[in-house]
């Protein structure tokens, strides 16, 4: 269960994640074409030239593990 997202702070449930020790993982919000947001789960790797709260950080390493809508809890 994770909590926050831009506008509100609905919580939404990502199922069956398996987590690997060691791994970095990152929580991203996502919008599609309809308007629609979506949570994901992903693993990263830092790309050290930039700080935690810059995106560029963030070097995606895989298909995101988790998705779900925003604010589901089932």
């Amino acid at each position: 269960m994770v909590s926050g997202g831009k506008l509100t702070g609905e919580q939404t449930l990502l199922k069956n994640i398996e987590f690997k020790a060691g791994a970095n993982y990152v929580i991203t919000e996502k919008t599609n074409e309809k308007g629609k947001r979506f949570v994901l789960i992903s693993a990263y790797r830092a790309d050290t030239r930039f700080s935690i709260d810059e995106k560029e950080h963030y070097l995606i390493d895989s298909a995101a593990l988790a998705v779900a809508p925003l604010g589901s809890t089932e």
